[in-house]
């Protein structure tokens, strides 16, 4: 478990920050101070660059985290991580652990080629649904509304499309508006039809949805649970 232990300088105007995360191995020690609405760390991490981690649009439900390194003592910065943090809905908090665990599945995780050209189909094609990308690390994505509950990730060996393999993907839309938006969004970025909105009587009384592959060959659907 990452553990983060902080104290104040004597000016007050700053903090000490020792980060320890022991099962990777990880320690960083920073300096932090505001910058106007932003917390701002800086320091290093035993590996030789340094590290600066930024905390800005912060509220009282979520904020955002940025990673950066610099390999010339700061004079320049490359983002190696962003989290886009937000607080778990406040309803759940107080309900027994039978109600807060109401899904079967805590996450998928897909294997691709390119995280670059997934982010962009991704990006395009889960929007309209209400999802977006709430953590992004060189060659790892994840997707969600309130937590990340679709890993995108870099893989050496993704799975090799199979239309007959009978796996594919189902999200969740807010509107049958929302699933003709996946639709042509995916269409755009790269993706290919596999099913154009509409009803599917066969699937059940007003089963709206659409399909779509993506650039992997992952079979993919978005569907209305609302009559309309």
């Amino acid at each position: 478990m990452a553990r983060r232990c902080a104290s104040t300088t004597p000016a007050g105007n700053a903090w000490h920050i020792f980060w320890s995360d022991p099962r990777n191995q990880y320690y960083s020690r920073q300096l932090g101070r505001a910058e106007g609405d932003t917390i701002v760390q800086i320091g290093a991490d035993g590996t030789g660059p340094s590290v600066r981690w930024s905390f800005s649009h912060i509220t009282k439900n979520s904020f955002r985290w940025l990673g950066e390194r610099s390999h010339d003592g700061g004079k320049t910065w490359r983002i190696e991580v962003e989290f886009l943090a937000r607080r778990l809905d406040s309803s759940l908090t107080d309900q027994p652990p039978a109600i807060m665990e109401k899904t079967m599945l805590d996450h998928i995780s897909i294997g691709v080629r390119d995280s670059d050209a997934s982010k962009r189909f991704y990006d395009a094609a889960l929007q309209p649904l209400g999802y977006s990308c709430l953590s992004q690390s060189p060659g790892s994505l994840g997707y969600g509304a309130r937590t990340v509950e679709l890993w995108v990730n870099e893989a050496g060996r993704p799975v090799p499309a199979d239309a007959d393999s009978g796996l594919h993907f189902c999200f969740a839309a807010p509107t049958r508006a929302g699933v003709d938006a996946f639709h042509a969004a995916a269409l755009l970025e790269g993706g290919k039809d596999n099913g154009q909105p509409g009803l599917r009587a066969a699937y059940g009384d007003n089963y709206y949805a659409a399909f779509v592959i993506d650039p992997d060959g992952y079979r993919l659907e978005a569907y209305c649970r609302k009559a309309e």
